[in-house]
């Protein structure tokens, strides 16, 4: 069985290609704010 199965490791919220939120390093418990752009064929 995984480490970390079942987890969440993230959070991101908005609209139209643009999202901002938070992201956890399981192993290091430690968690980043950040965005993304998420790309190619949804």
């Amino acid at each position: 069985m995984e480490k970390h199965a079942g987890r969440q490791i993230g959070n991101f919220n908005g609209k139209e290609g643009s999202y901002e939120g938070k992201i956890t390093d399981p192993d290091a418990n430690k968690t980043y704010d950040g965005s993304l752009c998420p790309q190619g064929r949804v």
